[in-house]
């Protein structure tokens, strides 16, 4: 068990992008066409105070739940950085030593830490090691499913099996799961679990900074009582709504990239990387001997202006890289690229 204290200068979003740049997990088919019309559409009403009750009746009526069990926000980011501020100020958290770094950077701020767990011998998290782990000091278990950087999935219904045994809160961040097609929600609305949801990855909403918390009823007021008004514009939850309504691009946006994702792993696979087999967005692979490392590939491919993740910021995966898949022809280049740099080396 490792403590961790990481800032923010560890996380994705200050990797410099690179001309060939897979390292962000966006949607390379981009928002719905139906995002901008409502964007258009709805400018001139831009003096009006924000109200998120459409798109909270939305998010709720695409889960089967009650529009007590949803709460809308700026981002994934943001509310889980809120969620901590009122569940673990000052205190520690517990979480996989490979996972999405922003809640350990955050909760450094917080005055808190995080206790990390090894991930098992077959990359999946270690769900009775967090369990095992929680003390006195800790407050809350962070989960991220499918898990990031690995992509890999975890059943819901032991996330559920968890909860019913921890002590403490768990926040899911499920921001991945759209690519799953699953959901803890889908099994139960548990008293101990806070969903975070995003429209970042497969609706193709980054940009517009917007997210859902899903939990039990009473949770959510909880939460609400504790948090400012006003905290989403107007327009990224009518971008949401737009792109909440049309699941035909959403099924079409996964599919691309689930294919790009089989096309690339399957082309590195031939050039001697250790690819795991990934259920989400993502996948991370084992550089092949020649670069030594993680850190030796990314400099390698950084002279021709390609960047992937580099995943030796975390404990066990110093010779591993993350990829999220982009548009075909670029995903062609880097393979083209890593080709020629391979050839080079051998």
């Amino acid at each position: 068990m490792t403590i961790m204290r990481k800032l923010y200068e560890h996380t994705y979003a200050h990797i410099k992008h690179a001309v060939i740049d897979l390292t962000l997990s966006s949607n390379p088919c981009r928002a719905s066409p139906h995002v901008a019309a409502a964007i258009k559409n709805y400018a001139e009403n831009v003096h009006d105070y924000p109200d998120s009750a459409q798109l909270t009746a939305a998010i709720a009526e695409h889960h089967n739940v009650s529009v007590d069990n949803v709460l809308v926000g700026s981002g994934a980011n943001q509310i889980i950085e809120d969620i901590l501020k009122i569940y673990a100020l000052n205190c520690g958290i517990i979480t996989s030593s490979a996972t999405f770094p922003e809640p350990i950077a955050c909760i450094t701020t917080l005055g808190g830490y995080a206790k990390s767990i090894p991930l098992l011998g077959d990359y999946n998290v270690d769900l009775n090691g967090l369990l095992n782990g929680v003390d006195n000091n800790v407050s809350m278990i962070y989960l991220c499913n499918p898990n990031n950087p690995t992509g890999l999935w975890l059943d819901p219904k032991k996330i559920i099996a968890m909860a019913d045994s921890s002590s403490v809160p768990i926040l899911l961040s499920e921001v991945g799961a759209d690519f799953i097609g699953d959901s803890v929600i889908n099994h139960k609305i548990h008293r101990n679990i806070i969903v975070v949801r995003s429209f970042s990855k497969a609706y193709g909403l980054a940009g517009m900074r917007i997210g859902y918390i899903v939990a039990e009823a009473k949770n959510i007021a909880y939460i609400k009582r504790r948090l400012g008004s006003y905290r989403t514009s107007s327009i990224a939850m009518q971008a949401a709504l737009a792109a909440l309504h049309d699941q035909e691009h959403l099924r079409a946006s996964i599919n691309y990239i689930l294919n790009e994702k089989s096309y690339l792993m399957s082309e590195m696979y031939k050039l001697g990387f250790e690819a795991i087999p990934s259920q989400g967005q993502t996948f991370i692979a084992k550089v092949p001997p020649c670069f030594i490392d993680a850190n030796g590939f990314c400099e390698y491919i950084a002279a021709h202006g390609v960047a992937v993740v580099n995943c030796s910021l975390y404990e066990g995966l110093e010779r591993y890289i993350r990829i999220s898949p982009q548009k075909h022809h670029i995903n062609e280049q880097f393979i083209l690229i890593i080709t020629e740099i391979i050839k080079e080396l051998l």
